[in-house]
């Protein structure tokens, strides 16, 4: 996988390990574009990575994953990679809460639905600009 020179989308990459990531990548010269939940602000990404774009998108939405995938297609269709970063996780004692089934709906949403449903829908752009560039 080329990781110079390429344009990369990284989801929840307003913080934590994507944050990082972007840093990581924008310092090997790569484009960086990154998406969080609408709460997040990209301020720290804007601080640290030299950003190509930023989408505000709670991908276990699937009407705002297709947004991003709009998106994407649409000001940024020479991507060829994606880090599916963005996750929740829930540290609860599993008897202790009473939510415990929507917090594990909510969790298979973003963890694992969002990241395939994005995959899907951006799959003919990915695959066709890294084909290109292997």
């Amino acid at each position: 996988m080329k990781l110079t020179n390429s344009r990369i989308l990284i989801t929840g990459g307003s913080s934590g390990i994507g944050l990082e990531l972007g840093k990581q990548l924008s310092a090997k010269g790569n484009k960086v574009i990154i998406c969080g939940r609408p709460e997040e602000k990209p301020i720290a990404a804007k601080d640290f990575c030299k950003l190509s774009g930023y989408f505000r998108s709670d991908i276990s939405d699937p009407e705002q994953c297709q947004g991003l995938a709009y998106w994407v297609k649409q000001e940024h269709p020479d991507t060829n990679v994606i880090f599916n970063n963005a996750a929740i996780v829930h540290r609860t004692g599993f008897w202790r809460n009473k939510d415990i089934v929507e917090m594990g709906e909510s969790q298979m949403q973003t963890n694992f639905i969002a990241p395939v449903r994005l995959i899907h829908l951006l799959h003919p752009v990915i695959s066709l600009n890294y084909n290109a560039l292997a």
